[in-house]
């Protein structure tokens, strides 16, 4: 017990720490091709709109809601975060926060052409620079 609590200390002893003097984060730009990381996915368009909607109003109600989606099999949770292959920006909107993000249509990494289901992420969409 003395031991996890020693390697625990150490953890917060030399875990990073934000500093006020560094850049804010920067907002990530999304598109078809990107890969990202995901723990919660829904399966259809009509279950991650009403998680959009619960994100709009607080974090609470949000994690209620994927909670509530997961149970009725609508949504479903991964043991861990898995990669997806990004095949379109959904939608953009503003969360609870006033912080961009976006409902993203994903596919497993070796079936790009099939839709898995839909995510969440921070961020905008990227804008195409065009001739």
């Amino acid at each position: 017990m003395k031991y996890l609590l020693t390697v625990l200390m150490m953890i917060g002893l030399f875990w990073p720490t934000a500093s006020l003097s560094q850049d804010p984060p920067k907002t990530y730009a999304w598109s078809k091709g990107d890969y990202v990381t995901a723990l919660i996915v829904c399966r259809d368009e009509e279950s991650i709109l009403k998680v959009l909607k619960a994100d709009t109003k607080s974090t609470e109600e949000t994690l209620a809601r994927m909670y509530a989606l997961t149970q009725i099999g609508k949504c479903m949770r991964a043991p861990m975060p898995l990669p997806f292959y990004v095949k379109e920006v959904f939608v953009e909107y503003k969360d609870f926060a006033n912080k961009p993000s976006v409902v993203l249509e994903i596919a497993r990494a070796d079936k790009k052409e099939d839709t898995f289901g839909y995510v969440i992420a921070a961020g905008t969409q990227k804008k195409e620079s065009g001739i």
